[in-house]
């Protein structure tokens, strides 16, 4: 039984959708009001804990009913949800069963919160609920979603280590003192501090293969000092802890060269953790690699990316995610911050080839939501962002780098403490030698760019991607399901109006006003359905994202592009003259823009846009015949088609939907 203390409070609203535990499912109906009741948490849902359930009823001072019930499957027999249509109330949905119902009254703003007393219900109990404003007389009667409490378990707060780059350390013996120091500090306080991960992120030495027996004494002290994670492997098979070498730039052979690497892969490569439990696999040439360790009890998957990742390595990155899809995850890389933002130093925007900070964000980190936080070093000092994606939540990003600080870096390292129970992500500079007073150098501890928080609920975030499928689509490219074959495009151009382009590498569109209007058509075919690969029909789609890549000479322009919803069918071999003329807006598309492109077009990379009404639209019943990308300027914009070599730059549909 739900007991509950009712009474009136200022709201704190969640400032974004992944802070909310409570999550929304069914349809609401707006009814006599201008907008849909909502509900949302304040924190945490905590077993054995107080909380407080924050109601937005939308009118002013008005009566309402708030609903709960143990099921939103069935109600006294009856299926649900219930359409009130049946009882003369047409529109709306009841969308849990109504065993106990309480009368309230909103505050002059429309709001109410609803304190829960939840010490006595035990971790894992799921309750339902929703808002029903009845119906005034002359009105109709309006009702939230259907809303799904999961009350989790309490979990202790738990830390991870990032080492920064350690490279100078082992130039000198006296210096090195600090870097096992670290790595000893991390084997003495596993218990103490809860240690669950270690991250290096790179430039592990100075000098690469170069040098007498390829620089051989840098590399042994290097593996002197991460050794130390190791322990005594006879004892302990998996070592002291699970942990992460990530190469960097002075890594490989040549240093700033990305060639061969024989020396990282010789003492750092897979075959140095390959045995472990928590070890997953290596990437394409061994030089990323991915980890599953435990954080009390819970599974968190890392992923670490060679400096600069190619799309080959994007790409594999993507089916390791796609392939642990329930688990939250970390990425770390060597080059993806600077002191100002994202560092793109190193981008190869015309092939292919190396991607940096803007692009390892937009083609990784954007498009799966599983991911909240990015390790990185390579820039002197740090810095951090907290930054929403295309879905809605916040991804933490912390850089760190003390290698210029006095002998090689003073210790300096950075503790990532994950507080599931408050909601927080705390990021703090820590140096196992560094002493206040007597050490050189600045007191890093101090500084707030080596500092910082974040407001994540992991167990919002976890319980999200438990209770979410996301299926990506990407032409002759598998995503989890067999290789794709439902997507088709081309442009049209007004110049060459008996041409078809069906067989570009890139789609162009171009002035609508001038000689040679250029017209892009997309499709993804086959998206619905009770398949492999297909989303279901009558599961509730979240967010759909359409991501496309501008990259090649002259592909970026400063004009406006925006994306319509076609009303005739297209295909690769249609012209110009084919179609008509060409693409009316308003006769063969909708009236209006499902998204638009803004200024992003002004320089080159991978962006996602919002194209959940579309997908919604279709699976809804309107006939799937893709979109029209139209330019309003005279600027002409190129993007990657389906026919590009590399699949990490093809357009991908990315549909996230309730299982």
């Amino acid at each position: 039984m739900l007991r509950t203390t009712i009474h009136i409070a200022a709201v704190v609203l969640c400032a974004l959708p992944i802070t909310c535990q409570v999550r929304a499912f069914g349809e609401g109906c707006e009814g006599h009001l201008t907008s849909i009741p909502s509900m949302e948490a304040s924190g945490p849902m905590i077993a054995g804990t107080k909380f407080n359930l924050e109601i937005d009823a939308v009118a002013k001072s008005e009566s309402f009913m708030l609903v709960f019930g143990i099921s939103n499957k069935t109600w006294s027999g009856v299926p649900l949800p219930f359409n009130t249509g049946n009882i003369g109330l047409p529109g709306c949905f009841l969308n849990v069963g109504f065993d106990k119902v309480t009368s309230l009254t909103s505050d002059a703003n429309g709001k109410f919160v609803l304190p829960v007393d939840a010490t006595n219900l035990a971790g894992g109990v799921r309750l339902y609920s929703q808002i029903v404003v009845p119906q005034p007389v002359g009105y109709k009667i309006a009702t939230s979603q259907g809303y799904e409490l999961d009350l989790q378990k309490s979990v202790k707060s738990f830390r991870m280590v990032v080492l920064p780059d350690t490279q100078h350390y082992v130039i000198y013996p006296t210096w090195m003192s600090h870097f096992s120091a670290m790595t000893q500090w991390v084997a003495d306080s596993l218990v103490a501090k809860n240690l669950s991960f270690v991250s290096h992120v790179g430039d592990m030495v100075v000098n690469g293969a170069i040098g007498t027996n390829q620089n051989k004494v840098q590399w042994d002290r290097a593996d002197s000092a991460i050794s130390k994670l190791d322990g005594d492997l006879n004892t302990k098979p998996d070592g002291v802890i699970p942990y992460s070498t990530t190469i960097g730039n002075r890594d490989y052979d040549l240093i700033h060269v990305k060639g061969a690497a024989t020396q990282f892969l010789k003492y750092f490569g897979p075959t140095r953790c390959g045995t472990r439990k928590w070890w997953g696999g290596a990437g394409p040439d061994g030089l990323s690699a991915y980890q599953i360790f435990e954080a009390n009890g819970q599974k968190i998957l890392h992923l670490a990316l060679e400096w600069r990742p190619g799309d080959k390595v994007i790409i594999w990155a993507r089916k390791i995610l796609t392939a642990n899809p329930s688990l939250p995850a970390i990425l770390s890389t060597h080059q993806y911050l600077s002191p100002t933002g994202l560092d793109d130093t190193g981008t190869t925007p015309n092939t292919s080839g190396d991607n940096g900070g803007s692009d390892i964000r937009n083609k990784l980190v954007e498009p799966f939501p599983q991911i909240f936080l990015v390790f990185c070093g390579h820039n002197t000092g740090g810095a951090h962002r907290t930054q929403p994606t295309i879905f809605g939540q916040n991804v933490m990003e912390v850089m760190s780098d003390y290698s210029f600080d006095p002998e090689g870096g003073n210790g300096w390292m950075n503790i990532i403490e994950c507080q599931p129970d408050n909601a927080k992500i705390l990021n703090r500079a820590f140096s196992p030698t560094y002493k206040v007073g007597t050490s050189p150098g600045p007191n890093r501890a101090l500084d707030p760019k080596n500092n910082s928080s974040m407001d994540l609920d992991l167990h919002a975030h976890r319980r999200m991607l438990e209770t979410t499928s996301i299926i990506r689509f990407t032409g002759r490219h598998g995503s989890g399901h067999g290789t794709y074959a439902g997507a088709i495009d081309t442009y049209i151009s007004s110049s060459t109006a008996t041409t078809s382009y069906g067989s570009a590498t890139d789609l162009t569109v171009n002035d609508p006003s001038g000689p040679d209007e250029q017209q892009g058509l997309i499709k993804f075919g086959g998206l619905f359905g009770t398949g492999s690969g297909q989303v279901p029909t009558n599961k509730r789609i979240l967010r759909a994202t359409l991501t496309l890549t501008t990259e090649g000479t002259g592909a970026k322009s400063a004009a406006v592009s925006s994306l319509y919803q076609l009303r005739v069918p297209f295909t690769e071999t249609s012209t110009w003259s084919s179609l008509t003329s060409g693409i009316q807006v308003g006769t063969d598309t909708v009236a209006t823009a499902v998204a638009s492109t803004g200024t992003l077009l002004s320089t080159e990379g991978t962006r996602s846009f919002d194209v959940t009404a579309s997908v919604r639209a279709w699976q809804a019943g309107a006939k799937n015949h893709g979109w029209a990308v139209l330019s309003s300027g005279t600027d002409s914009w190129s993007f990657r088609s389906q026919n590009w070599s590399e699949p990490a730059e093809r357009p991908m549909l990315t549909i996230q939907f309730e299982k």
